[in-house]
């Protein structure tokens, strides 16, 4: 290595970094409040003293190292950067040891995921010298993966070693971003010979036009193995993460102290809040290396704003504000443009609006721009009640990496990227975007769709409701399936499978691609959920062989699952041979829509044959939704299960008597009940148990009709608690 490549490697490990400043104390402040009711009040003031220590020896290096400049000594600075990360890492093990919770599970987890958090923020401050790198991360992980070693417990061991495990991966990534860090500075220092050379030389003009352009070249494979670097690490990073919020999920089912419930929902939201950011920097690097690309197609703008709404309600829901979306009457149902983008620059809007909003209500309104009718361009606003945005600062809102103050991004964290993203789509689709606000008063973000309109119908309704598609699926979902689920990773199987089985299906597992292969042979599976990279045999060539089968089992449905995102599959060429696709880390909301999309011709065509009515009736449902509010039908519903419990009860106690009559007085109870709510087919075969209290009726009839108003009751009960998961905390 030359010394002006180990000297700018130098200087990029001694810029200012506020990650590195104030990282340290964020991650104390979360271990401080997780641990304040266990751990002796002295260790958080303990803890920052010696990072406040730390951190002041750091910046007084970080200056010395400045003001030498350019008598740089660079074996003398090495082995400084070798010195700070010692120090780092030792403030950290003995954090470690101050705060490691012995016998307490979660604690210790969510210890070991602050460190490992550290750690790869570590790699991005560090990665320019390896060796500081792996001295911090050694010291920092393995007093607490010794610690965790001697606890003993299974959870406690699985987790040591699998820190170990990450630590080996942080490693090999670390000395790659090195080589790529190396490549870019020894280009950059090419080139900058360079220019200096044409300066010097007229006359070797014609050879320095030509090297510059291999340098360009040069340059585009380097953003072309950039953009490829970060998909493989996103896809690297999305297996570990999609076990962590799996288990997570499961996890938060159990019976937790308020303090462990917290911890999980910390876990939850940190897992999410780094898959987002996850795919803004894989949409900026696409963007960059100009690799995507709109797909104008005929969509439904009604279809695409209610997915919109039914993804964001809960959070709207659970934030207590009225989420709404209205369609002008004037606007075509059916219109040109890319479904996937417009919905992502609707998911970033919305979101932002609910996120940075306390009260009140969010609206989504599309309407005509302009007075041509039919008319051609479409105008999208989110209008929202929350805190406001200065006028000195909107404009920095749309440019890359940027937030807001300091006291916005203190309390809404993120990388900064998606309205940039959001900008950058809007005008490749065409349109222009902006934003209205006044402190205080809420906002209003808007952009334009240009030459999208297709005069084919009008919009349906002005005003949308957003639970009717959620009870399609559910009811779409309601029988029980056989399911395959082809996945290598351990974790991923249990998180598959305990989706899948809470849901009512019959499932199998296979480890890698042959087994898979094998068992789908047999066909004997409705759905396939398929792991597209596998050992062995990998899930493409697996779904690419079912396919080819003769036998039954080619029309078995296939949903593909990966850490890349779906455009991943037509390079594979396997985007037409699937039904559906989950990308990791997979949550319990997109594998059941994916399964309930993955089977909705087949029970298109059975409701086609089958006249008896739905579980529920979305209709009725949704009507009673919009006028009650969602509070009161949670609490309405919670209210006629108690209801529903005891009527079963009565009838039982009928059945157990031979009393015709009153079984026939309780079904008819329960079939107004049901009848007024919506749920059809319970009300259906109540009143056919209350029409045999009528007419003479053998006991045998009357056993059978209870069972299978036990049945419907369950699915029922099932239905309703999927859609309404508050309906057990109202009970």
């Amino acid at each position: 290595m030359s010394d002006r490549v180990l000297l700018e490697q130098l200087k990029l490990f001694f810029r200012p970094s506020f990650l590195a400043r104030y990282g340290p104390f964020a991650a104390i402040l979360g271990l401080g409040i997780v641990h304040w009711d266990s751990a002796p009040i002295w260790v958080l003031p303990v803890a920052v003293v010696m990072h406040g220590a730390a951190t002041a020896l750091l910046e007084y290096q970080r200056v010395q190292f400045w003001r030498e400049e350019p008598r740089w000594d660079g074996a003398k600075w090495m082995g400084v950067t070798l010195f700070q990360a010692a120090i780092a890492g030792l403030t950290w093990a003995a954090s470690t040891v101050l705060w490691f919770a012995p016998g307490d599970a979660v604690r210790q987890t969510f210890l070991c995921l602050i460190l490992l958090g550290l750690i790869s923020a570590s790699m991005v401050v560090r990665a320019s010298v390896p060796k500081a790198f792996f001295v911090h991360m050694a010291i920092t992980i393995l007093p607490a993966v010794f610690l965790m070693l001697l606890e003993g417990s299974i959870a406690s061991i699985v987790t040591g070693v699998l820190a170990l495990i990450y630590m080996l991966f942080a490693a090999n990534w670390t000395k790659q971003i090195n080589r790529d860090i190396s490549d870019l500075i020894q280009l950059r220092i090419q080139n900058h010979d360079l220019i200096e050379s044409l300066k010097d030389s007229a006359a070797g003009a014609i050879a320095a036009r030509a090297a510059a352009e291999n340098a360009r070249e040069a340059a585009e494979s380097g953003a072309r193995a950039k953009s490829e670097f970060l998909a493989t690490i996103s896809h690297e990073i999305r297996t570990p993460l999609n076990g962590i919020l799996g288990m997570a999920d499961i996890l938060k089912e159990a019976a937790l102290a308020p303090n462990q419930r917290e911890a999980v929902e910390q876990i939850q939201e940190s897992g999410t809040a780094l898959c987002v950011i996850l795919d803004d920097i894989l949409d900026l690097s696409k963007m960059e290396a100009g690799r995507l690309r709109i797909e104008k197609r005929e969509i439904a703008i009604r279809q695409v704003v209610q997915g919109v709404m039914r993804i964001l309600q809960t959070r709207a829901w659970e934030k207590r504000l009225t989420f709404t979306a209205t369609i002008d009457p004037r606007v075509p149902e059916i219109v040109m443009a890319d479904a996937g983008r417009l919905r992502q620059v609707l998911l970033n809007l919305a979101g932002n609006a609910i996120k940075f909003t306390d009260s009140g209500h969010v609206t989504i309104k599309v309407e005509p721009l302009g007075e041509a009718h039919p008319p051609r361009h479409l105008l999208f606003s989110i209008t929202d009640t929350g805190i406001g945005i200065p006028g000195d600062l909107q404009p920095l809102l749309f440019q890359p990496f940027t937030q807001l103050d300091s006291s916005y991004a203190r309390r809404f964290s993120g990388a900064g990227l998606g309205l940039a993203i959001c900008r950058r789509l809007v005008s490749m689709m065409g349109g222009d975007i902006g934003v209205e606000s006044e402190v205080g008063s809420g906002s209003t973000f808007w952009f334009t769709l240009p030459d999208c309109a297709q005069a084919i119908h009008p919009a349906r309704s002005p005003q949308m409701a957003t639970s009717s598609e959620e009870l399609l699926a559910i009811k779409k979902s309601a029988r029980a399936l056989r399911v395959l689920i082809a996945e290598d990773d351990p974790v991923g199987q249990r998180v598959l499978s305990t989706i899948l089985s809470s849901a009512g299906h019959q499932v199998s597992i296979a480890s890698h691609g042959m087994e898979a292969m094998s068992l789908a042979g047999t066909g004997g599976f409705d759905v396939i959920f398929m792991d597209i990279e596998m050992p062995r045999l990998s899930g493409a060539e697996v779904i690419q062989m079912i396919r080819a089968l003769p036998s039954r089992s080619r029309h078995v449905a296939i949903i593909g699952i990966s850490g890349h995102p779906q455009d991943h599959l037509s390079s594979l060429g396997i985007d037409q041979a699937v039904d559906g696709f989950v990308q990791k880390p997979v949550t319990p909301h997109a594998v059941l829509e994916a399964l309930a999309s993955a089977i909705e011709a087949d029970d298109d065509q059975e409701e086609a044959e089958d006249d008896s009515p739905p579980v529920i009736d979305t209709a009725a449902l949704s009507d009673l939704q919009e006028r009650l509010g969602q509070d009161t039908v949670v609490a309405v519903f919670s209210s006629y299960l108690t209801t529903l419990n005891d009527i079963i009860s009565r009838l039982d106690s009928a059945v157990e008597r031979e009393d015709v009559a009153s079984a026939g007085g309780a079904a008819q109870d329960l079939a107004s009940a049901s009848a007024d709510l919506g749920l059809a087919a319970l009300s259906m075969v109540s009143r056919t148990l209350a029409h045999y209290a009528r007419e003479p009726r053998s006991a045998q009839d009357v056993t059978a009709a209870v069972g299978e108003i036990k049945v419907q009751a369950d699915l029922a009960r099932s239905a309703l608690l999927r859609l309404y998961p508050n309906i057990a905390a109202a009970a």
